[in-house]
């Protein structure tokens, strides 16, 4: 079952993940939402490392990394 995700307004987003090369050759993971669910890319949970967001404008859900803070909002003192 795929990672379902409504939004402010009321939609629903399920989460996808693929791994893409660079032009360097190297691969990476990338994570993104959709309206519509993708079997081959739909990914259960979200990984290690994330928390779910959403941008304040528009509603639309996104994953954002964890910093190695006390609390995952708190940014690192430079």
């Amino acid at each position: 079952m795929a990672h379902a995700q409504r939004n402010s307004k009321g939609i629903t987003y399920y989460l996808h993940g693929k791994t893409v090369t660079l032009q360097n050759g190297r691969p990476m993971p990338i994570y993104y939402f959709n309206k519509e669910l993708k079997p081959a890319e739909a990914l259960d949970r979200v990984p290690a490392g994330y928390v779910i967001a959403e941008k304040a404008g528009n509603g639309l859900p996104y994953l954002k990394r964890v910093t190695n803070c006390a609390t995952p909002y708190e940014r690192p003192k430079r």
